[in-house]
């Protein structure tokens, strides 16, 4: 199962948007990522019902950081308070993405790992290709972390299942070998009545006989 990933940045940077999904791609291609959303939250309140929304099936959550986005009251809202808190629980992880050189470290993403290397802004590279790759694998790596510890949910569940049924199991031989008892101590009293019935003929026989 590919990993969910939800984007948000503002409008001025769609056209880097562009640029790191043509990079994210392959990764898609490779079934590793699924790409949920890619939210303008300069597009006001609507931004809300849509973090709502993808709350409890995003894996990975991307900020694209510039002097823009900083400028939207959407990185200074609880809910992305929320999902700040939700990464520290080790929940979802949420990965800030240093676009233009910008002062993000009042905000509530600046505890977090930044992309890319060094958190150098990447309109500064002096290759946007070589800056967009240096994201591209870091998401990768994350990725893969996050698909690792999908499969161990699942491998957790699957074994919790397994768990439930051999103890159903258990429980149906425990309630077999009961039942083998009552049908064996009904056919011991089927036999005790049985030479009841026999000795009762022989003494009926004995007292007709005479």
């Amino acid at each position: 199962m590919p990993v969910n990933i939800a984007i948000f940045y503002a409008q001025e940077d769609a056209i880097l948007l562009d640029k790191l999904k043509s990079h994210l791609r392959p990764l898609q291609k490779q079934n590793l990522i699924n790409f949920l959303s890619d939210q303008n939250i300069s597009a006001g309140a609507s931004w809300k019902q849509e973090i709502e929304g993808l709350t409890n099936i995003t894996h990975i959550y991307l900020f694209l950081v510039s002097q823009y986005s900083l400028n939207l009251d959407y990185f200074y809202s609880t809910e992305v308070l929320h999902i700040v808190e939700r990464h520290d629980r080790g929940e979802i992880h949420s990965i800030p993405i240093i676009l233009r050189p910008v002062y993000y470290q009042r905000t509530a993403l600046a505890k977090l790992q930044v992309l890319p290397t060094d958190a150098k802004p990447i309109v500064t590279w002096p290759d946007l290709d070589e800056a967009f790759l240096s994201v591209a694998s870091g998401i990768k790596i994350v990725a893969l972390e996050e698909a690792n510890r999908e499969l161990q949910r699942e491998n957790q569940e699957l074994g919790s299942y397994v768990s439930s049924l051999q103890e159903e199991g258990q429980e149906l031989q425990i309630e077999l070998y009961k039942l083998r008892d009552k049908v064996q101590t009904l056919q011991k009293e089927k036999q005790k009545f049985e030479a009841e019935i026999q000795k009762l003929r022989k003494i009926y026989k004995y007292f007709k006989g005479k």
